[in-house]
């Protein structure tokens, strides 16, 4: 049987003393469930009547709740009084643990008060001091973030500036991807226009002596081939040249726009 069903048992047997008297076994128990249920001690327990009313409180409270409350960690003495300091409140039995813990952490040499504690009482309490600091300090924390953060009424506009953020980020590296694709190209038409020149080099050297060879004045269809591969390669060249310089200038642009990207982005997180 649970602890429940045993007491109610013994509760029903006691009823056939109701009138008679209870034993002092049964006096005992009723003490010992009225401090557990209440948390206090039967008045006048020189009285019968006391006893048999102490009976029916006991019994309709646990018919009701169905269960045995659980011993608690603390009980005061009869007559103590609990008044934590800087508040209108006052506590005597039962008293929880935490009220208990409280009470002890600010003042310990009112042990004194308690008729049952935990043999562990002393580190209760200095586990308790920890948590009211820890939770002071995250209250203060928390005030502190809520001063800093915009109030509800700014979400829109708060809605705004992260999406421009985005969009900023965004951008950032699209002109960064550009600007490398320029410089790759750059890099490119550098070396083309590199190679354009040596041509230009070789088919000059080709024309000048094909013309010897062929003699003065006259005009091989070779060399006429030379001299229109040459103007091809020499107009491939300044078109090259065009194209290098239209691209540095573009990623100069480039990287002064990504620079003031960054920068926007920057202040936007702020």
């Amino acid at each position: 049987m649970s602890s429940y069903e045993d007491t109610m048992q013994r509760l029903s047997e006691m009823r056939s003393r109701f009138q008679s008297g209870f034993s002092s076994s049964d006096r005992l128990l009723l003490d010992s469930l009225h401090r557990k249920l209440f948390g206090k001690d039967i008045t006048k327990t020189g009285c019968s009547d006391c006893y048999r009313d102490a009976y029916v409180i006991i019994v309709n409270h646990l018919k009701k709740t169905k269960t045995m409350p659980k011993t608690p960690n603390y009980v005061l003495k009869g007559g103590a009084l609990i008044h934590p300091f800087g508040t209108s409140k006052f506590y005597t039995n039962p008293i929880s643990d935490e009220v208990a813990e409280e009470h002890l952490s600010n003042f310990p040499d009112e042990i004194n008060k308690y008729a049952h504690y935990p043999d562990d009482w002393e580190a209760r309490a200095a586990a308790f001091a920890k948590r009211k600091v820890a939770e002071i300090e995250a209250k203060k924390t928390h005030e502190e973030v809520e001063k800093v953060t915009p109030a509800a009424d700014n979400s829109e506009e708060i809605e705004n500036l992260k999406v421009q953020l985005t969009e900023a980020q965004e951008a950032a590296a699209k002109a960064e991807l550009l600007r490398t694709e320029a410089e790759n190209k750059v890099r490119e038409l550098e070396e083309e226009n590199t190679n354009l020149e040596k041509r230009i080099e070789e088919l000059n050297a080709k024309t000048g002596n094909q013309t010897a060879s062929d003699g003065e004045g006259v005009e091989s269809e070779d060399v006429a081939l030379l001299r229109m591969e040459l103007e091809t390669a020499k107009a491939d060249l300044d078109a090259a040249n065009e194209e290098i310089a239209t691209l540095k200038t573009d990623n100069r642009a480039l990287k002064a726009a990504n620079t003031r990207l960054k920068n926007n982005g920057a202040k936007d997180t702020e």
